[in-house]
């Protein structure tokens, strides 16, 4: 067996358990300065960084990084210490009336979400690690500001003012003279928002009955910018479509695999009847996009095909507040704003905000008689639309 075979590298590795150093109450600079503790530092980055070298020194390789009831005050230092390599949990302290202190420690992850879904952060804001201007499309750019805004936009060479332009616009983002792209720039005009963003497509499978099954009559992974791209010539009246958006990528996967039936209207007339109706799905397909939580990795949105219905699966619940009944009734929420206020200029996103209430349910209704389900969880949001009636 050679040296450099696997297993042998496996079979030097210790067994059992993975034991970690960890400092878990590292009081945040904030925390020194709201309550006058003694210190040589004078700003945040030099606190920060003698942390992290202490921490170094001494092998230390997780911190929790905790306040007496604050969390957001120790951000700045748990950044400082992931980009070091050492893993940080945010969280804070608590303490009883009889002087008991406890450390409530949060996954970071799941912080990240809470805060979202209450409002105080926006994740589409962050940065793209790695990013740049350059992997933004800006043939789509341009037809955004020029086509759908009528607005002017720089020379291809000045790449300054694009800069300055999407800075303004938080399609960008400029953190320690570092431009990069933003969340949701990436999500609507990337070149390949996969690329960086592994969770931002659809995943459609149309199957042959009424359950999932391993056999399948498509499966394919919808990929792609959220915005459409359209030509630009000034000669064409009307501008044709260059590029599909992935809501025209769902709706195309939609009618190639769901039935047209024909009749006959008045005796004479031939009418096509689609298996749902098409702005009822664009409906849905484009809430699923620009609703979604985009924290939640390693998971797209699905959009499955059975033979007597059709789910569109969201990861994410709804936002703090918001219910089935509240959306059913024409309650308004935006998880991402800039995603919603773009695509509503592109004229995807019904401008009372009231898609639920004034498109959906009275869409299926009208075309087949039938009520959409709307299933919501603490994992995700499901809209499901019947076929047929099931009633009859």
């Amino acid at each position: 067996m050679a040296m450099n075979d696997p297993i042998l590298k496996a079979l030097e590795l210790p067994g059992g358990a993975r034991f970690y150093k960890c400092a878990l109450q590292v009081n945040p600079f904030e925390y020194l300065q709201r309550h006058q503790k003694q210190t040589k530092f004078v700003k945040e980055e030099d606190y920060n960084s003698a942390i992290i070298d202490e921490c170094k020194r001494n092998g230390i390789e997780v911190i929790a990084v905790t306040d007496h009831y604050r969390v957001k005050s120790g951000q700045k230092l748990i950044k400082a210490a992931r980009e070091a390599g050492i893993y940080g949990f945010p969280g804070f302290e608590a303490f009883t009336k009889d002087g008991v202190h406890f450390l409530c420690l949060f996954d970071p992850g799941e912080l990240e979400r809470m805060f979202q879904a209450s409002g105080r952060i926006q994740y589409g804001l962050k940065p793209v690690p790695g990013s740049s201007l350059d992997n933004l499309d800006r043939r789509r750019l341009k037809d955004y500001l020029g086509r759908v805004l009528g607005s002017s936009y720089p020379s291809d060479e000045n790449a300054a003012e694009w800069e300055r332009l999407l800075l303004n616009m938080d399609l960008l983002i400029k953190s320690d003279d570092l431009v990069t792209v933003t969340i949701d720039g990436m999500l609507l005009f990337g070149k390949n928002p996969k690329r960086f963003i592994p969770q931002s497509g659809i995943r459609a499978i149309a199957y042959p009955g009424d359950h999932p099954d391993y056999a399948t009559r498509a499966d394919q992974d919808l990929k792609g910018a959220m915005t459409p791209l359209f030509s630009q010539d000034g000669a064409i009246l009307e501008p044709s479509l260059l590029e599909s958006s992935l809501v025209e990528q769902a709706l195309d996967f939609i009618k190639r695999n769901t039935e047209v039936t024909a009749h006959l209207e008045g005796g004479a007339r031939r009418v096509d009847r689609p298996s749902y109706p098409e702005e009822v799905l664009r409906e849905v397909i484009v809430n699923s996009l620009v609703h979604r939580d985009y924290s939640i990795a390693g998971t797209d949105i699905s959009l499955n095909i059975f033979a007597d219905r059709l789910e569109v699966r969201s990861p994410g619940p709804l936002p703090n507040t918001v219910t089935v009944d509240g959306l059913k009734v024409g309650l308004r929420y935006a998880r991402n704003q800039t995603l919603v206020n773009v695509m509503r200029d592109y004229r995807y996103v019904d401008f009372r905000g009231m898609g639920i209430r004034q498109k959906v349910i009275p869409g299926m209704f009208a075309h087949n008689g039938t009520e959409p389900d709307f299933i919501a969880d603490e994992r995700s949001f499901t809209v499901r639309l019947w076929k047929e009636n099931q009633s009859r």
